[in-house]
């Protein structure tokens, strides 16, 4: 906006109209007093209708029936004016919707009782997508035996034998089941080049309790990773879109406020994953780190033979709160299994990643 120098105003303030850009993005306002432009800008944010790009259910096995699988919708839109989470809607009894962000919205959809697939749908407005909701058969699902085997990008499982580096891409390695065996749980190949803060000293992230994400354990100490059981919350699959919804401002500039939550939410783009696993990568919970602590020696020779650089013997962030104090995560020493209370969010510790595979 160009303001002429002859232009009516006060000595405070002044109105001026602007065109409404057609195209929906994110545009800077900026003022200009004859050609001296002001200092202070403005953003001006243009919604088009939602839009619906992907609807994500986990497969789950028969033995799951009855409890609560995750739904994942992405899109854009959906903080549009006079979109809430009442404008969303699903089949197959699809509930709890919640808008995590302009692009997220998540859910919650109960697993069905008997083997098959259904086809589900969720809407928005005008918008729809739809997805399959895949319950398998027990001799079908993954069981903790294949541990140790290697994800492939299309989301199969080979073993250590049959991996061909030659004509297959490795990208995680298995440590463990979800949901009674219809996903298997997969460690991304590579840590963090370089040790990253959890969130800086001074911001929201560093001294926040987040209550929601709290993951107990019940001993601490040397070795403790190896046999503590743990209360509050396990899965961390979730962890950084409740810390989107209590900092929505913050986590925008993930890469100054939560560095290593950043590196989580790039990590399949560095890593050149194409496909259904480029997003969906997440820094474990203190349950799930302590689960790949357990088996480390079971799936570091693994590790070593797909070309991942995943060290047994150093420090690992998880995503969990501490229950101590909010300017406290959780760490496991990979060492040596130790677990204290937590570590000031603005340490410096490595990151690794996980992410559950739908697979079969």
């Amino acid at each position: 906006v160009t303001v002429p120098l002859t232009a009516n105003t006060s000595n405070t303030e002044f109105t001026v109209e602007i065109p409404v850009p057609t195209v929906d993005s994110v545009y800077t306002v900026e003022v200009y007093f004859g050609d001296v432009k002001v200092d202070t800008t403005s953003e001006l944010q243009i919604y088009g209708v939602p839009q619906i790009t992907s609807v994500t259910i986990p497969n789950a096995g028969e033995s799951y029936a009855g409890n609560i699988l995750p739904v994942t919708i992405k899109g854009k839109n959906f903080t549009a004016p006079g979109i809430s989470e009442s404008s969303f809607s699903g089949t197959s009894g699809i509930v709890n919707f919640k808008v995590v962000s302009d692009t997220k919205a998540t859910a919650e959809v109960t697993c069905p009782y008997v083997a098959g697939e259904t086809t589900v749908t969720v809407n928005c407005a005008e918008a729809s997508g739809t997805t399959i909701l895949k319950v398998l058969k027990t001799e079908e699902c993954y069981t903790d035996a294949d541990i140790g085997k290697i994800v492939l990008e299309d989301g199969s499982i080979v073993t250590k034998e049959d991996y061909d580096s030659s004509t297959m891409k490795a990208i995680a390695v298995v440590v463990g089941t979800k949901y009674a065996g219809g996903q298997v749980l997969g460690v991304g190949l590579q840590k963090s080049s370089s040790t990253l803060q959890w969130a800086p000293s001074g911001t929201i992230g560093c001294n926040r309790k987040f209550t929601n994400i709290i993951c107990t354990p019940s001993i601490t100490g040397s070795g403790a990773a190896s046999t503590a059981t743990f209360t509050g919350d396990t899965d961390g699959s979730d962890n950084w879109a409740y810390i989107c919804s209590i900092d929505p401002e913050g986590t925008k500039d993930a890469a100054t406020n939560y560095p290593a939550f950043d590196y989580a939410n790039n990590y399949g783009v560095t890593q050149g994953i194409t496909g259904n696993y480029k997003d969906g990568w997440y820094i474990p919970s203190q349950k799930e780190l302590c689960d790949i602590y357990k088996i480390k020696d079971t799936i570091s020779d693994v590790i070593t033979t797909v070309g991942g650089n995943l060290s047994m013997n150093i420090y690992y962030w998880s995503s969990s709160q501490s229950s101590s104090y909010g300017y406290y995560a959780y760490v496991v020493d990979f060492s040596g299994g130790y677990m204290g209370s937590g570590s000031y969010k603005y340490d410096k510790h490595n990151v690794l990643v996980v992410q559950a595979f739908n697979g079969q």
